[in-house]
């Protein structure tokens, strides 16, 4: 019977308990080795965090993980780089002393697993710049950094400009520390929802490159139909039975419930990862990414500017609002 991993977004429970893995590792030793400094965007509940945490797993070295994954052939060297994952996810209070708190004790479950001095009498940037350094003079090898849900810290706050500026500089602060760190770091990784303007990462890591709309990456996160028919089987077969379709009935079925998102022009679109899995799980289609992964951000925007979402049905949105440069 088929585990389906709902909820679950580290990469080793998902291998080490045997549920079900779509294999994207072709995808993630292509982005580990083309790139440096790298940034996704994708909604929520879309796959971010464990492609993270794959990306942990590959960098660390844990090749047993990955047996019998497509880059179990491709990577010969499997060096288990000083890797540092940093989740924005919990700071959500709105103050930068919440996301100090959050900073320092990521920073020190980091500085324990090296077996680095304790840096907490310093402030989170020069903690972080510290460890860094000594990772890469302990270890011999650069460090892996790995940022999930950059702009999350930014989100409770809708409205109030003076504390918002605050925490925008304090995560200036913090993410500006990499372009300073460049010869200790072999790779970064950024995710979010939006590429945030405001924040000045964008512009003083002049090297970081987004894949958001990328035609090589458009299917990193989610899955394609092929991936669908060839991985679910048992799930289609009983979303079958339960609704008396046949399978091509069934994947219809799914196909209008779930299929469309687009990350490339060029490229097929996906299905929603937590869709799709709630669906197979539970056997019943219904809008489980609705329940859990709509937008409250973008709920209050429509509400506070008394918007007709009807008329947004069909609109275009130019690739520069998007910000992605158009060639």
């Amino acid at each position: 019977m088929t585990r389906y991993p709902i909820g679950i977004q580290t990469f080793d429970e998902i291998r080490d308990q045997h549920y079900l893995y779509v294999d994207k590792t072709d995808l993630v030793y292509k982005l580990a080795n083309n790139f440096k400094y790298v940034f996704l965007a994708r909604p929520r509940r879309f796959g971010k965090s464990l492609l993270v945490s794959t990306l942990e797993a590959y960098f660390s070295g844990c090749k047993d993980l990955f047996k019998g994954l497509a880059i179990e052939h491709l990577e010969k060297a499997w060096n288990a780089y000083p890797v540092l994952h940093f989740s924005m996810a919990s700071a959500k209070r709105g103050t930068v002393e919440d996301l100090d708190a959050q900073l320092h004790r990521q920073l020190a479950l980091a500085e324990d697993n090296f077996a680095l001095p304790d840096g907490s009498d310093q402030d989170v940037t020069v903690r972080f710049q510290n460890l860094v350094a000594r990772a890469f003079q302990k270890t011999g090898l650069k460090a892996v950094v790995l940022i999930d849900e950059y702009d999350a810290p930014l989100y409770p706050l809708r409205s109030g400009e003076k504390k918002l500026q605050l925490l925008r500089t304090e995560l200036d602060s913090f993410y500006s520390a990499l372009k300073d760190l460049e010869p200790y770091l072999q790779f970064v990784f950024i995710t979010g929802i939006t590429k945030a303007s405001q924040l000045s990462i964008f512009s003083e890591l002049n090297s970081l490159e987004s894949v958001s709309l990328s035609p090589d990456f458009a299917a990193l996160c989610g899955f394609t139909q092929q991936e669908l028919e060839q991985n679910f089987s048992e799930g289609i077969k009983n979303l079958g039975r339960k609704y008396g379709l046949d399978r091509s009935q069934a994947l219809q079925r799914l196909k209008e419930k779930y299929f469309g998102y687009r990350f490339s022009k060029s490229e097929e679109g996906v299905y929603n990862p937590v869709s799709l899995l709630s669906a197979m799980k539970n056997v019943k289609t219904a809008s489980y990414w609705f329940e859990t992964g709509t937008p409250a951000l973008l709920a209050d925007e429509v509400l506070k500017a008394r918007a007709d979402i009807t008329k947004l049905e069909g609109c275009e949105v130019k690739l520069p609002n998007l910000g992605v440069p158009t060639e």
